[in-house]
């Protein structure tokens, strides 16, 4: 393997479950960063960001504001932010993979980008307290 001591930690849940505010903090600090992929896509879509894929971002978001990107755009959405947080030791990064694919895809794409997986944390939230959560 040609893994360095660069690291990653993959968030995972359903949406408004407590991934980003779990990566939020624990992503406050000079050593590890925290990359929500959701927010990643919607800054795409939003901004005017030079990239092969920003128009089919933008194309299929305003189609499907609600559904995944296809495969191909959210691996290469993936990659941008692995080689983005290159100089990170450690980076927290929720919201990817979200299906079986991008899953399998991840291998080749902690391989390219020099990361080991070193954890994955599921977050839930618990509906029947949800009120009570103060966010």
């Amino acid at each position: 393997m040609k893994y360095t001591d660069r690291e990653l930690v993959i968030l995972t849940g359903k949406p408004g479950s407590g991934k980003s505010r779990l990566g939020k903090e624990l992503g406050n600090s000079r050593t590890v960063e925290h990359v929500s992929f959701g927010d990643t896509v919607r800054r795409i879509a939003r901004a005017a960001i030079s990239s092969v894929y920003e128009p089919d971002v933008r194309r299929h978001l305003a189609a499907n504001p609600y559904g995944q990107l296809p495969q191909d755009i959210a691996l290469e959405v993936a990659y941008e932010i692995l080689e983005r947080t290159d100089g990170t030791p450690t980076l927290i990064l929720d919201g990817f993979p979200r299906n079986l694919g991008q899953v399998e895809a991840l291998d080749e794409l902690t391989y390219i980008s020099d990361r080991k997986i070193i954890g994955v944390i599921e977050t839930t939230l618990n509906v029947r307290n949800a009120k009570s959560v103060r966010m």
